[in-house]
């Protein structure tokens, strides 16, 4: 089943200190992957890959723009980032996971003006999977899919923040 998955980059407010404001979820955002480091506009570097526990630690020690309440994100954090421009994004399989993009849609699936430069590879949610025991679920910004994972893999991570 095909659901409307387009996130339109006016809802993104963009700081010059590497950080992203969304306006509809009132979060605040890593514009770069972990790692990685804003420059006027592009996100440069290498992005760090982690496994889930480091994923937290950086997280919780991060002090990004000043910040240090910064956090993984959930799972359905991570999957509203996900842009679809083809704007068809198929339903969640029995696992939860799934949630591609459908159709015709360009990689990477987030919003490029908001988030530059991001990896087409998984990202990290705090949420746990409900299928493997040591693992949690991401976010896989090629497809915008879903995916549950052992938590000593290395995926990269994007670190968020609530803004109330």
């Amino acid at each position: 089943m095909a659901q409307e998955a387009m996130r339109d980059s006016d809802e993104f407010m963009v700081h010059d200190n590497g950080t992203v404001t969304d306006q509809r979820l009132n979060l605040m955002w890593s514009a770069c992957a972990a790692g990685m480091t804003w420059d006027a506009g592009s996100c440069v570097g290498e992005p760090l890959r982690l496994n889930w526990n480091g994923a937290r630690h950086a997280a919780r020690n991060s002090t990004l723009g000043g910040h240090d309440n910064w956090r993984l994100p959930t799972i359905q954090e991570l999957r509203d980032l996900v842009h679809c421009s083809s704007g068809r994004r198929q339903g969640p399989d029995n696992t939860d996971g799934g949630y591609r993009c459908d159709g015709g849609f360009a990689s990477p699936t987030i919003v490029e003006d908001a988030f530059p430069d991001t990896p087409e590879e998984m990202f990290w949610s705090y949420s746990p999977s409900l299928f493997l025991s040591f693992g949690s679920m991401g976010v896989f910004f090629r497809s915008g899919g879903s995916f549950h994972r052992d938590r000593e893999d290395l995926y990269l991570v994007r670190w968020v923040r609530d803004l109330d």
